[in-house]
């Protein structure tokens, strides 16, 4: 599955913006926002999803899509280790 994102908005060590797309959605791009709190001395990560219709949702909620989230936050732990970060 194809999918194409572009950042809308990035406020440094607040919240990040963007818009994703896949080959099989429905319509357009979903919104998605992370946003960056300091608890403990960690950084704690919340990301919100906006779909344009319940259709994209239900798409979303299908098998298979858990472990590619799960995927990227992995490769994000990665990244983040290898930068001294984690």
């Amino acid at each position: 599955m194809g999918m194409s994102a572009e950042f809308k908005e990035i406020v440094e060590y607040e919240h990040v913006v963007w818009a994703e797309a896949y080959d099989s959605w429905p319509e357009g791009a979903t919104t998605v926002t992370a946003t960056f709190e300091e608890a403990d001395g960690k950084t704690k990560i919340t990301v919100d999803t906006v779909y344009l219709s319940q259709e994209a949702r239900d798409i979303a909620m299908q098998p298979g899509f858990e472990e590619g989230f799960a995927s990227s936050y992995a490769q994000l732990d990665e990244v983040l280790a290898h930068l001294g970060l984690s």
